[in-house]
């Protein structure tokens, strides 16, 4: 569920560790080897350490979210920062539906008033 929110793309950054281009960059250290990175096209896809963590807490409020409304009563056992993402979590659902909505009535709008 992650991936919903995550930039689509083909092409992703391996990660430091599997980059041809950071490993061959000249320097000895993690830091001197970042200038590889700066002119990199999959710099915005770059994984960091908090990138698994942000994925990981994004499935678990899925996973929340899909238990409360099969019916589960989680509200008692939630964090509140669970609590704050939850409600997050229902907004941007919410505004992706809205936003989806719209498009398809402009779509069916355009669609009358072109005769197809």
């Amino acid at each position: 569920m992650a991936e919903r929110f995550l930039a689509e793309s083909s092409e992703r950054c391996p990660g430091e560790p599997s980059c041809e281009r950071f490993q061959a960059a000249a320097g000895d250290t993690r830091e001197d080897k970042l200038h590889a990175c700066i002119s990199c096209p999959l710099l915005p896809t770059k994984p960091s350490p908090t990138t698994r963590e942000i994925e990981d807490a994004v499935d678990r409020i899925e996973r929340l979210a899909r238990e409360r409304d099969s019916g589960r009563r989680v509200i008692d056992e939630l964090s509140p920062l669970e609590w704050e993402l939850l409600l997050i979590w229902d907004r941007s659902v919410e505004e992706f539906r809205r936003a989806r909505e719209s498009q398809l009535i402009e779509l069916m709008k355009l669609s009358l008033t072109r005769g197809y």
